[in-house]
């Protein structure tokens, strides 16, 4: 569930984080009544919301410091593959006709079949490879003992590998999502603060929307935030794939 919400639009993301925001504060104002019921509230200096707004804001910055780290290597990882594909154009440039035709055929299928394909299957629950990208890359190394010259032929090889490599990694960074259970902690941990600052603020009238609305705002926020990084690919303002099709058109 977290890895397809995650896979959606910021607005989706945002749509559902707010109405789950809303429904979270009316069931818990409907707890907290029955909780203050024939009884007195807690203080207002009670120390209670404080120590669970901690806890919450100490689980979603070891989360995003995780995440903002795969964010950049993603970005770093997908600059490389775009200049992995670039750089294999450059040297079939040097190949005779015949040969430079099947490269730049092998690279276009290359990149159609991640872009079309591949790009949206690493967002799913179970995501799976594309096996028509790894023969492309196989035929792609078959190609090579075809060429005569044996300093294109190795820089053809490198870059070939390089791009296998890069390829490994982006499939590796998309599946590297945050488990269910830590999903689960900081959805658990939301609810507890928003039920904390209803039982402590539940007698003061004049403060309490203020302080729920406050606090359940900048939550979301928090949330919103973690399930938008989550999958950096799904987001073409982190890692856009057209940037490897532009490494085919910009010569």
């Amino acid at each position: 569930m977290f890895r397809y919400l995650s896979s959606q639009s910021l607005i989706f993301i945002s749509v559902v984080v707010i109405t789950g925001s809303v429904v979270c504060i009316f069931i818990c104002k409907l707890l907290t009544d029955f909780i203050h019921k024939n009884k007195g509230p807690l203080s207002i200096n009670s120390p209670l919301p404080a120590i669970s707004a901690s806890a919450f804001v100490f689980m979603a910055s070891l989360m995003s410091t995780q995440l903002l780290s795969d964010v950049s290597y993603a970005r770093k990882n997908h600059f490389f593959e775009v200049y992995c594909i670039r750089n294999i154009y450059f040297y079939t440039t040097l190949l005779n006709e015949p040969q430079r035709k099947t490269f730049e055929k092998l690279l276009n299928d290359y990149v159609n079949e991640v872009v079309n394909h591949e790009w949206y299957e690493m967002q799913k629950p179970k995501p799976a490879t594309s096996y028509k990208t790894r023969l492309i890359l196989h035929e792609m190394m078959l190609t090579t003992y075809q060429i005569n010259d044996s300093y294109e032929k190795n820089e053809l090889r490198n870059s070939i590998k390089e791009l296998n490599s890069a390829r490994l990694e982006r499939l590796r960074v998309a599946s590297d999502t945050v488990p269910h259970f830590t999903w689960t902690v900081i959805l658990a941990l939301y609810v507890f603060v928003i039920i904390t600052f209803l039982i402590n603020h539940g007698e003061y009238r004049q403060w309490h929307y203020v302080v729920i609305v406050t606090v359940a705002a900048l939550s979301s926020l928090i949330v919103i935030m973690l399930l938008s990084l989550d999958q950096p690919y799904a987001r073409v303002e982190i890692v856009n794939p057209q940037d490897l099709i532009d490494a085919l058109q910009k010569r």
